[in-house]
């Protein structure tokens, strides 16, 4: 043991100090999305007027033209007609307030008020802004009358409001409300397979739930609901950061199409992110290259971690560690801060064990990594 910690301790002190350096690991919650605080609230702010102007414009662009008969509708949507549950309308409308509320409050108990907090409400804010927009303007541009109007009720025939069956709106923001809720947990707390199940669960119950309340109260047709259901507005193809949780969402390593599944890919756009090198995991299609240069959603992009490194330091942290030394505060600082080669004074404890050549892990007292060397 003495053996290996003097050829260790050699070896790091030989070595040049920035092969010695690797990525951070990150302290606290992560931030899993990336902001442009340009682009994100400029489409914040376009989602809000697009829902907007639908509402403000209804009666400019919206034209009764019911009494309607019955027999029009398809055999799917036809049983909807005639449903008219006080009970089930109010009790959507709570369902979907509650569904909108929860995934922030639910983050900000899990977080605290901090910068990942914030990142969090603008990404949720863009999800609710862009979902709300698409499915005003698609009730505007179809104006299909309610099951309530083809039943003649008299209230809703002639005003705007009767003919705004298609899609639904609660449907739709709760599913889109608690999606964003459930991808935001599991890309920070993804790392068992009961925090990769559960919000999607709950989504799928609470979405089902406002969707049958919604036929049961006349409000929509069957095919409003799963069409509100299935829309979900579009999604950042951005990762900041290939987390260990990020992983676990790729399940099986294994799969039926490429060399190597999911989880090969992302380890591999892993380790290119930390050797300081942006990257992007695209179908293998021809011409797929030029469009993702000109700027195109063909996949989805893994930002660099720091500077770029040089190819033995990229070499270097590609190899499994052999062995592990945990140094004291006062050499980890020497090495990350200092850019100065380990001292043996400055060793506390080696795990593992390696020979001449072998790549040898640097770890803190309490066994986070945080350096790479190689033993002589």
């Amino acid at each position: 043991m003495h053996i290996a910690v003097a050829l260790l301790a050699a070896s790091l002190t030989a070595a040049p100090p920035e092969a010695l350096t690797a990525p951070p690991a990150p302290a606290g919650p992560r931030s899993i999305y990336r902001i442009d605080p340009l682009l994100d609230g400029a489409i914040i702010a376009a989602g809000t007027v697009a829902s907007a102007i639908p509402y403000l414009f209804a009666k400019q662009l919206i034209q009764p033209h019911c009494p309607c008969n019955p027999s029009d509708v398809n055999w799917l949507d036809r049983g909807s007609i005639g449903n008219a549950s006080k009970l089930a309308d109010d009790l959507s409308d709570v369902t979907m307030v509650a569904a909108i509320a929860v995934p922030p409050l639910l983050d900000a108990l899990d977080l605290g008020v901090r910068g990942e907090l914030l990142e969090d409400l603008v990404v949720y804010a863009e999800t609710m802004a862009i979902d709300t927009a698409f499915v005003s303007v698609t009730k505007a541009a179809v104006q299909r009358p309610l099951p309530r109007v083809y039943a003649g009720e008299t209230g809703l025939i002639n005003t705007p409001n009767g003919y705004r069956s298609f899609y639904s709106g609660h449907t739709t923001s709760t599913v889109a409300a608690l999606s964003a809720g459930a991808m935001t947990w599991t890309l920070r707390h993804g790392d068992t397979a009961w925090n990769r199940t559960w919000p999607w669960l709950v989504t799928g119950l609470v979405g089902s739930s406002v969707a049958a309340e919604r036929v049961l109260a006349g409000r929509h047709f069957v095919s409003d609901v799963l069409v509100g259901a299935g829309v979900l507005p579009a999604r950042d193809e951005h990762l900041e950061r290939i987390t260990p949780e990020v992983e676990a969402l790729a399940g099986d390593p294994r799969s039926s199409m490429g060399s190597g599944g999911m989880l090969t890919k992302l380890r591999a756009a892993r380790r290119a992110s930390e050797a300081g090198v942006p990257c992007a995991i695209v179908p293998g299609e021809p011409g797929i290259l030029p469009k993702l240069l000109q700027g195109d959603d063909v996949g989805t992009v893994v930002s660099a971690q720091g500077e770029r490194r040089g190819l033995r330091k990229r070499w270097m942290l590609d190899l499994k560690a052999r062995g592990e030394l945990r140094v004291d505060d006062g050499a980890r600082l020497a090495l990350t801060e200092r850019k100065k080669s380990l001292l043996p004074s400055g060793v506390r404890e080696v795990l593992g064990s390696f020979a001449s050549g072998d790549p040898v892990q640097i770890s803190t007292l309490d066994g986070t990594p945080f350096a790479r060397g190689l033993a002589v």
